[in-house]
């Protein structure tokens, strides 16, 4: 999604790099490459997996990404891992790059069998996961299966938009119940009755409103815009008055209080997707960490959590890790650092902290050639293979899975090195990737996603 607002000829001009950065990034990547055997989710020997074992070492968060939410192939790696993680790693949380509400408040009330929360991960976990194959595994087989174990997965989501069936079917009440157990004089107005709890039931059901779709489509362009800025402006007032209000009654690090805050984030984030894309991207990656960081440091406190979201978000790189061609126009290059340096990831704003920094290990995937399709389209893309002298093609050709350790590379006093890779996304980007991802995985073929098999048991 990010790619879609920059200036791609950074991207994808012929680059201008030292043979020396290139020697040095292509000999690390080919002497610590690590295959990986297989990416089936019961294989039978984790042997393979141990480079990844020890460079994860002590780190109590590892994020996962994924180059495309249509990635059939990653999404069974990933299950591999997240496998791996849990039984020989000790990790105890999977948190998804989903619903806040649900997958917290929802998924502690959801009944304790394996059929009913497989049932409830189906609805309420983004299409893009619960209805490809490549995820059947994991939501409905391995989650559900752990809950009778001594070491269960638990489930957890950390973005603001509350676009569940669980949020739409239970959140106005909770919030309703929640002000009204605290006796607030707000929603005893005409503007609380009349506005405010029809305008949560728009935010939650309506995405339409959110993205602006009914407004471009409007004849009235400019007016549907100033109608829904100004019903957003006036949601946000009433907001302000319910965390006046409610505060004294809040605890700093409770749930409840970062519920408003995802609120507050939803509002702003509607009010800029017709005009500014990269505000947009920015509100919401802001607040997906502002609720990690909440998941992380108080309600998983010392436990060992798997972050699983698309690679756009978890990346750390900065606008300087891009290289930008030094034979584009002064001006051009101006334009595009400043483009870069707009947007900031949850992973760069989350690992800003140095606390969360020091403990999360974050991986992305990059892949050969193949296919993706996401659940939510009708024909897979062919993917573009790749370039002649990038990171895919360093590797050798019968390598079908495999993990490089970007550790060693970050430690390493020496210039900034910039390499092609297909690090975000399947386009070929040239960057100094170490400082995107601790680690990188690799499949040499990439599979679009299946329907799912699951039926939910009524």
């Amino acid at each position: 999604m990010l790619l879609r607002y920059l200036t791609l000829t950074i991207f994808f001009a012929l680059s201008t790099l030292s043979g020396a950065a290139q020697t040095r990034a292509k000999r690390h990547v080919q002497q610590q490459l690590n295959r990986v055997a297989s990416v089936e989710p019961d294989y039978h020997d984790n042997a393979d997996l141990a480079a990844f074992g020890e460079a994860v070492g002590d780190a109590r968060i590892v994020m996962l990404g994924e180059q495309d939410h249509g990635d059939g192939a990653t999404f069974t790696a990933k299950t591999r891992l997240v496998k791996y993680l849990h039984e020989q790693k000790g990790f105890n949380v999977l948190a998804f790059e989903g619903d806040l509400f649900a997958l917290n408040q929802g998924w502690e009330k959801v009944a304790g069998t394996p059929a009913a929360q497989a049932a409830f991960l189906n609805s309420n976990i983004y299409r893009y996961w619960s209805a490809c194959q490549q995820c059947d595994n994991l939501l409905y087989q391995y989650v559900p299966q752990t809950t009778s174990t001594p070491h269960p997965l638990h489930i957890s989501g950390f973005d603001n938009q509350l676009y569940s069936s669980f949020s739409k079917g239970h959140f106005p009440q909770y919030l309703h119940d929640l002000l009204a157990k605290n006796q607030l004089d707000f929603i005893k107005t005409s503007t609380y009755q009349q506005f405010f709890r029809p305008f949560v039931d728009t935010l939650l059901v309506s995405t339409n409103f959110i993205t602006g779709k009914l407004d471009l489509d409007n004849q009235m362009h400019g007016l549907a815009i100033r109608d829904k800025h100004a019903k957003l402006q006036r949601f946000e007032t009433c907001l302000d008055t319910i965390t006046a209000q409610l505060s004294p009654h809040l605890s700093a690090g409770s749930f409840d209080r970062l519920l408003l805050r995802n609120l507050y984030a939803l509002a702003q984030e509607s009010a800029a997707y017709t005009e500014d894309h990269n505000t947009t991207y920015n509100v919401r990656d802001a607040q997906m960490a502002d609720n990690l960081d909440w998941l992380v440091n108080t309600k998983f406190a010392g436990e060992k959590i798997i972050v699983w979201a698309a690679s756009s978000h978890i990346t750390k790189g900065k606008a300087s890790d891009y290289l930008v061609q030094g034979r584009l126009p002064a001006t051009q290059q101006v334009q595009i650092r400043a483009e870069l340096a707009a947007i900031r990831p949850m992973g760069l704003v989350f690992t800003g902290d140095a606390r969360n920094r020091a403990q999360t290990y974050i991986l992305g995937f990059t892949s050969g050639s193949g296919m993706s399709q996401r659940t939510t389209v009708r024909a897979p893309t062919v993917l573009p293979s790749p370039s002649k002298n990038s990171l895919e093609s360093w590797l050798p050709a019968d390598v079908a899975y495999g993990f490089i350790d970007f550790k060693p590379l970050q430690s390493q006093q020496l210039p900034p090195e910039y390499f092609a890779m297909k690090g975000k996304g399947h386009q070929i980007i040239y960057a100094n990737w170490p400082n995107f991802y601790d680690g990188i995985f690799y499949l040499r073929t990439m599979t679009p996603c299946l329907p799912t098999s699951f039926k939910p048991i009524k």
